[in-house]
C-alpha cells in the first residue's frame, strides 16, 4: 500500500511536466482503482479519455470505476 501510495505521487509528479501523456494518466488511473480511490480513478480515466477518446484501457477501467460506484447504466452503456 505504501509503495501504491509513492508511485501515484510519482504519477502524479511526472503529469505536471506531461499532462497530454495517455498511459501514464491510465497508469495513474488503475492504480487509483486498485487502492480502492474510485473517485480518483474516474477522474483520471476521464481525463486520460479527452486526450485519447479510443483509449481501450481507459474505457473499460472507467466502466469497472462507474460500477463500482454504483453506476450500473453508465458503466453497462461504455
Amino acid at each position: 500500500m505504501a509503495d501504491d501510495r509513492r508511485q501515484i505521487e510519482a504519477w502524479r509528479e511526472a503529469l505536471k511536466v506531461s499532462p497530454d501523456n495517455v498511459p501514464l494518466r491510465r497508469h495513474l488511473a488503475q492504480t487509483l482503482y486498485a487502492v480502492g480511490d474510485l473517485t480518483g480513478a474516474e477522474i483520471e480515466f476521464r481525463r486520460a479519455l479527452t486526450h485519447d477518446p479510443d483509449d481501450l484501457g481507459c474505457k473499460l477501467g472507467l466502466a469497472r470505476v462507474y460500477l463500482g460506484l454504483g453506476k450500473h447504466d453508465v458503466g453497462l452503456v461504455l
